[in-house]
C-alpha cells in the first residue's frame, strides 16, 4: 500500500505538472496560494520569472516552484502557430505531502485535475491551445514522513497533453532501499504504467540488477517486458 501511494503520488505530480500548463481552474473553496511575478515580453504569451504555488488537501499537500515559466506560440518549420501554445519551465521543484488518515482511502492521483493553476486573469491573456510542455530540470520530492521517501530527478522532460504521456530523460528515482536508473521513463497517464524503452539499473543492499525495455506498474513492479 505505501509503494502505491507513493508511485501514486508520482502519477499526482506529473497531472499536476500538465494542468499546471493547461490553465485549468480551481475547483471551489480550495486553499491556494501562488506566488507569480510576471515579466512582459512582445515575443512571449505570458512570462514568468519565477512561480510558486501551495495546495491544501485532506490526504495530499503540493508545493510547487520553477525557476521561469514561458508560454509562447508553437513553431512549425518557421511559422508561429498563434493559437497552439508550448510552456517552457525550468528548474521545477515539487513536494508532495502524503497525509496519514487511516480514514482516508488511497489518495486518488486525478485529484490533480483541481490543483496548482495559474490565475484566471492570466489565462485570459493567454487565448489559445496548450498542447505540449517541456521541463529543464525536474526534482520530485514524495513525503510520508518528515524527510522524502521517494525521490525523482530528471534532466528533462517533455509533457505530451493531447496523448498523456510525459516522457522523461536522464532519470533516477530513489527510495530508502533502493536506486533506479534509466535514460528515459515515458508514463503513460491512460494506462497508468511507466515504459522504459532501453536500459536500466536497480541498486540495492542485496546488489545491481539490470534489464532494458520494461514496462512498470505504479509500483513499480514490472508487468510486462517489451523484448
Amino acid at each position: 500500500m505505501v509503494a502505491r501511494q507513493r508511485l501514486q503520488g508520482l502519477l499526482l505530480v506529473l497531472l499536476i505538472l500538465g494542468v499546471l500548463v493547461a490553465g485549468f481552474y480551481l475547483r471551489e473553496g480550495a486553499n491556494e496560494s501562488v506566488d507569480m511575478p510576471v515579466q512582459v515580453n512582445p515575443q512571449l504569451r505570458l512570462q514568468l520569472r519565477y512561480i510558486e504555488s501551495i495546495q491544501y488537501d485532506k490526504r495530499v499537500s503540493s508545493r510547487i516552484e520553477a525557476g521561469s515559466f514561458l508560454m509562447r506560440p508553437k513553431k512549425y518549420l518557421v511559422f508561429n502557430i498563434n493559437r497552439v501554445l508550448e510552456a517552457q519551465l525550468k528548474d521545477v521543484v515539487l513536494d508532495i505531502y502524503i497525509h496519514q488518515d487511516r480514514s482516508a482511502d488511497t489518495p486518488d492521483p486525478f485529484l490533480a485535475l483541481h490543483q496548482l493553476v495559474l490565475d484566471k486573469q492570466l489565462l485570459n491573456k493567454l487565448a489559445g491551445i496548450v498542447n505540449s510542455a517541456s521541463i529543464d530540470g525536474l526534482t520530485i520530492n514524495i513525503h510520508q514522513s518528515d524527510t522524502p521517501d521517494l525521490v525523482i530527478q530528471a534532466k528533462t522532460a517533455n509533457l505530451d497533453l493531447r496523448s498523456q504521456q510525459t516522457a522523461m530523460q536522464m532519470v533516477t528515482i530513489e527510495q530508502p532501499d533502493y536506486r533506479l536508473v534509466a535514460k528515459k521513463i515515458v508514463l503513460d497517464n491512460n494506462k497508468r504504467q511507466f515504459n522504459i524503452p532501453g536500459r536500466y539499473m536497480i541498486s540495492s543492499k542485496d546488489g545491481t540488477i539490470k534489464g532494458r525495455n520494461q514496462l512498470l506498474n505504479l509500483s513499480l513492479i514490472a508487468v510486462k517486458n517489451n523484448r
